[in-house]
């Protein structure tokens, strides 16, 4: 199969209506759905695309938040940041954004993060 060339801009319009109308539905029901972030250090990539993430929050209406840590935060110090956000009942859903510094442990911060979806 060759190569196809896609609409990103008309694909990524339409998710965003749809993501809208479901934010809209939650909030008439009474449900405000919350997101947030952890960054550890300052990544130019993963700084970028938080500013995004916190930029479609307004646009959709979505409650948003992000835990900015040091580049030297340890991995408990991760860890108990993700589990602050689970504990917290405005927070839906989080994301946390890569590159992590090489002390810490990818799969210990997911495996923590993934216990929130059960």
């Amino acid at each position: 199969m060759g190569a196809r060339l896609i609409d990103g801009r008309g694909m990524a319009a339409e998710l965003k209506e749809g993501l809208a109308a479901e934010v809209a539905g939650l909030r008439d029901a009474g449900v405000v759905p919350g997101l947030a972030t952890v960054l550890v250090g300052s990544p130019a990539e993963a700084d970028v695309y938080e500013r995004r993430v916190c930029s479609l929050a307004g646009e959709l209406g979505y409650r948003y938040a992000c835990e900015r840590l040091p580049l030297d935060a340890e991995e408990a110090e991760v860890i108990a940041t993700v589990g602050k956000l689970k504990e917290d009942p405005r927070v839906s859903g989080i994301l946390v954004l890569k590159p992590l510094s090489d002390h810490v442990s990818e799969a210990a911060v997911e495996e923590s993060a993934r216990a929130f979806i059960q």
